[in-house]
């Protein structure tokens, strides 16, 4: 009983679903034509009748989902002309006159946004077939790669440096798990799971760009020019020519006779067919349709074998089949890997040439080692290769999984063997169609062409001869004319740089998009480029002969995290910045010769000393003196001592070098360590911008606020609401108090000023809350104002007339609606944002700090840190201080500067930072917003552990003096133990908290047991703010 198939058909799409089918491993043998669908359902042949011309198999894809066979294919949208667009494979063409590009200019407009919009959608969908085994699920999944490397590529060409860590991420998990796969192992291939993702993160913040590109060197050999495609001319080695042909490949025979006979009175003179298409009869019929004189057509036939009888069986039956005589071109199909097995598959083509069957001898699907055999000094060069058909697409010029494609060309170059390129628009095992792909889509508009045509041209740009398949009525496209600015030509060479992967390299030589992502010079560190710097801290064998060693800084490769320096043995390097010192005024500055005669004098005292062990002794004793001149001096003098054949002294040198060795890794460096600025993003779009610019800053931020925990904004406020801001708060500056730390449990602690762990002033501002009070979800700092802002003391309203702090408010607003309107709908933990805390003016000056915490240890509802600085004047220099601290989980610290109308975000949570010693006033805005859901939890646990445990206000100050008398410095043991036992019973039940003491008494007497020592840890545990 045939299988009962129902059917969905919508535009691009066609969804098939068979009764009984339960598994998609049910589903085999597919072939999808433009009027039909066969493939087979549990073993039995279905066949789904469609109209003519439903499908564009040009375009196709398919896959199985569930229990559904689901086609689709690239709509097509409506021609303008029907004599130079090829309905079949156009794609993007509009009735508005397109953007023109100037012959003469050197730039390219590159549409990255809509490129990675479209490759993240596909990636969304795609997925390898559950019925793919070994090399083909390979091919599968290499293919799949290629459309994430292609979407990671252009989002970093189309997106600020502060995104490209996490893309490059992404990039290198991506090749892991190709090169686990190609190894043989079983890699979690779910990794794309995770490119996706980071696509879909950043595809929000991709920009256009507009670069400048230089022309691209040929790939093959210049053509004859003409000014239609299928008037272009190759010579071959005989004086023969060659021009564009059409191929029969997937053609049945009928379609292949009336594609052959269209083609020729279109002007082409080449056609292509094979014993394995089954086309060899129809091509001669077409050929006496076209009524075109036989001599002028240029005829291939591909033949292939495992052995040269059955290959001289098969060239029989396909001459046989053809019928009409010698054919200008006999050709390899496929070459076996084996040098000897091809020699003797060659020999069989050669005895066609000698008995007149064929004019001249070519090769399909061959490797460059291949060709070298082909093409061996030892053979006539009549029986050399005089063409040789390779895949050439934008994506992949050369071939798909083969080894060192330029040298492929080099050879088809230096031996005049015309390249003819096929699979121009097929993507094969590749999910990237070049007729599809957004890019090629974008130039063919400019230039009022389809895609077809483009693609065509750029082949033979580039010098490779094209051979396209298309059906009767799309023949025309050999008659258009297309002139390729060299601008564009260069771009689309380059495409193959998005797709490369180690298994289908392309020319690394074109453009190099990626050469140009990877170099370029830092924006917040070019004041260090040209600094002196020293080597330290290397442990590998090579880099303990570095540590020591001084250089000059010369720019920073952001892609590698290394800085490039010339060192002073001359040569260039690239190190990390926690290897790399700077130097100070006081650190020698001896020139090499220097240091070496100085090493020479210190090995002979060493040596001089009698014995090794006083030797070593000597050596420790002055450690300070070894550096890498004593390194090498004492490596010169061993391998004197071994070429010598002195062994005592090749026991005490190797002694001493390893001794020195040792010395050196564990060196610490005689400076501070250069702390790199890292990438910031310019916000300036984000209040000044279009509504599209201000959204691609939206989508950066949180991009990186997801993949790293931080982000850094610039120019969020601009210098002169900076300026107008800090005037305005010019009048408040006696009303700013020491700022205070919380010690103690949440319920039961007591707000402290402890100067040794924080020292800055502060001023709470109170007001413009989006929640009302009783709800709890902030921390009130004061009392609230009616509307506005006002200052959260009473007595400083009071006492001044605020006018709601109209440049403090405008800024407030600002961060607001960035945070609460933007991120928040765009960052998944910021979902449940609710509210921010009251605002927090501090000013850092004269040495004040604020040392290493984290912001809420106790998930007290606080998500989310923003700081705005409010500094302006002259640029802040690095002698200044004041710098934010943020140490990266696994990664060190790294410094930030308080520049102008900066704005930083980090997880409230998570991110352990400090504030270093400002020698400069510093000022800051800062406040906290509140996750709804985490804060009422805490609500109610406050609720619960306070109970009626509330003090009053005086017993309350005295557990707060009393704290701040036992953490002061001058405090002893004794006098603390005095005026504990004169705190009344709720202070001191405060104190015990604080102290961890279960009641009043245990915290008496642990506080009379208190010794100095105890007193200094107690000290230090209090000023670790909750990290421990």
């Amino acid at each position: 009983m045939a299988p009962e198939v129902h059917h969905t058909l919508s535009p691009g799409r066609l969804v098939i679903n068979v009764t009984g089918i339960d598994h998609a491993r049910a589903f085999g043998d597919l072939d999808v034509k433009e009027d039909c669908v066969t493939f087979l359902a549990n073993g039995e042949r279905v066949l789904l009748s469609l109209a003519p011309g439903t499908i564009n198999t040009n375009d196709c894809s398919a896959r199985v989902r569930k229990k559904d066979l689901i086609i689709a294919w690239q709509c097509e949208e409506p021609e303008r002309d029907d004599r130079t667009c090829m309905p079949i494979l156009t794609a993007g063409i509009t009735h508005s006159p397109p953007p023109q590009v100037s012959p003469m200019s050197k730039e390219v407009h590159f549409a990255c946004a809509a490129s990675v919009r479209w490759a993240a959608e596909k990636l969304a969908i795609l997925q390898i077939p559950e019925t793919a085994e070994g090399f083909q699920r390979f091919k599968a999944e290499v293919g799949l790669a290629e459309l994430a490397f292609y979407a990671l590529r252009l989002a970093r060409l189309g997106t600020p440096k502060a995104l490209w860590p996490q893309l490059q991420a992404a990039e290198a998990q991506l090749s892991e798990a190709l090169r686990q796969r190609a190894a043989g192992e079983e890699p979690q291939f779910e990794v794309m799971a995770s490119v996706w993702s980071t696509v879909q993160r950043i595809a929000g913040a991709v920009e256009d760009v507009t670069m400048e590109v230089a022309e691209a060197p040929l790939l093959g050999i210049e053509a004859n020019a003409s000014a239609s495609l299928a008037g272009q001319r190759w010579t071959l080695r005989d004086g023969r020519p060659l021009g564009p042909g059409i191929g029969t490949w997937k053609l049945s025979p009928s379609e292949a006779e009336e594609s052959v006979a269209a083609a020729l009175r279109e002007g082409v003179r080449h056609v292509d067919t094979a014993a394995e298409y089954g086309t060899e009869e129809a091509v001669a019929r077409g050929i006496q349709r076209a009524k075109v004189p036989r001599d002028e057509i240029f005829v291939n036939l591909k033949v292939a074998a495992e052995t040269a009888e059955e290959l001289r069986e098969v060239i029989a039956t396909s001459f046989n089949q053809w019928g009409a005589g010698a054919v200008d071109c006999l050709m390899l199909h496929r070459a076996p890997e084996n040098d000897r097995k091809l020699e003797t598959l060659w020999s069989v083509l050669e005895d066609e040439v000698k008995a007149g069957r064929a004019k001249c001898l070519g090769a399909s699907n061959i490797t460059a080692a291949q060709l070298e055999v082909l093409t061996s000094p030892k053979r006539p060069e009549r029986f050399w290769p005089a063409v040789v058909q390779l895949k050439c697409s934008v994506f992949h010029q050369g071939g798909y999984f083969i080894e060192n494609a330029s040298a492929l060309w080099q050879i088809l170059r230096s031996k005049r063997i015309i390249p003819v390129g096929i699979s121009l628009f097929n993507p094969l095992h590749s999910c990237i169609s070049p007729l599809e792909e957004p890019l090629c889509r974008h130039w063919a508009k400019q230039l009022s062409s389809s895609p077809a045509q483009l693609l065509s041209h750029w082949t033979v740009a580039m010098g490779v001869c094209p051979l396209l398949r298309c059906s009767p009525h799309h023949a025309v496209v050999f008659s258009t004319s297309l002139q390729i600015p060299s601008c564009l030509v260069a771009a689309l060479t380059s495409l193959s740089n998005l797709t490369e992967t180690s298994f289908c390299p392309s020319m690394r030589e074109m453009l190099g998009l990626r050469k140009m992502q990877s170099r370029r010079s830092i924006s917040r560190g070019d004041h260090l480029a040209g600094c002196s710097v020293q080597v330290h801290s290397l442990k590998s064998v090579k880099g303990q002969q570095l540590n020591g060693m001084l250089g000059v800084l010369v720019d920073f490769d952001e892609e590698s995290g290394r800085w490039q320096l010339t060192t002073s043995d001359g040569r260039s390097r690239k190190m990390r910045p926690e290897n790399l010192a700077m130097v100070t005024a006081d650190t020698p500055t001896d020139t090499a010769d220097e240091r070496a005669a100085a090493a020479g004098v210190f090995l002979q005292e060493l040596l001089s000393t009698g014995s090794a062990d006083a030797m070593l002794a000597v050596l420790r004793q002055r450690n300070n003196e070894v550096d890498w001149a004593l390194l090498e001096t004492v490596s010169a003098n061993l391998s004197f001592a071994e070429s010598k054949g002195y062994a005592v002294k090749q026991q005490v040198l190797t002694r001493l070098l390893g001794e020195v060795k040792q010395v050196l890794s564990h060196q610490e460096p005689r400076v501070r360590t250069v702390l790199l600025p890292p990438p910031s993003l310019d916000a300036t779009a984000s209040w000044k911008g279009t509504p599209e610019e201000s959204q691609r800053v939206l989508a950066a931020v949180s991009a990186l606020l997801e993949a790293q925990g931080y982000a850094i904004c610039d120019h969020f406020v601009s210098d002169q609401d900076v300026q107008l801001l800090a005037q305005e708060l010019a009048a408040y500056d006696r009303e700013f108090e020491t700022a205070k730390i919380w010690v103690g449990k949440q319920a039961s602690g007591a707000q402290l000023s402890v100067p040794t762990v924080r020292s800055d002033r502060i001023m709470w501002v109170c007001g413009e809350h989006r929640t009302p009070a009783r709800e709890m979800l902030w921390d009130s700092a004061g009392q609230q104002p009616a509307e506005g802002l006002a200052p959260c003391r009473p007595e400083v309203v009071m006492e001044k007339s605020t006018a709601g702090f109209p440049e403090l408010r405008k800024i407030m607003n600002r961060v607001d609606d960035f945070i609460l309107k933007g991120l928040s709908k765009h960052v998944g933990r910021l979902r449940g944002l609710a509210e921010r805390s009251d605002a927090m003016i501090s000013i850092y000056e004269n040495g004040a700090r604020f040392q290493k915490h984290v912001d809420n240890p106790n998930r007290d509802g606080r998500v989310l840190t923003s700081i705005v600085y409010l500094n302006y004047g002259e640029p802040w220099g690095e002698d200044d201080g004041g710098h934010l601290r943020m140490f990266l989980d696994g990664e060190g610290a790294i410094d930030l500067a308080p520049e102008t109308g900066r704005l930083v975000l980090f997880w409230a949570n998570e991110l352990p930072h400090e504030v270093l010693p400002s020698k400069r006033r510093r000022m800051a805005l800062t406040y906290w917003w509140f996750d709804r859901a985490e804060r009422e939890a805490k609500v109610r646990d406050l609720g619960e552990e306070v109970g009626d445990t509330h003090l009053k206000m005086k017993e309350e100050r005295l557990a707060q003096e009393f704290m701040a008398f036992m953490l002061s410095e001058s405090s002893k043991p004794k006098e603390i133990y005095q005026k504990a036992k004169l705190l009344p019973p709720k202070s001191l039940s405060t104190v015990a908290a604080v102290v961890g003491a279960a009641n009043n008494t245990e915290a008496l007497e642990g506080i009379g047991r208190l010794s100095s020592k105890d007193l200094e840890r107690l000290r230090g545990s209090m000023g670790k703010m909750g990290l421990d």
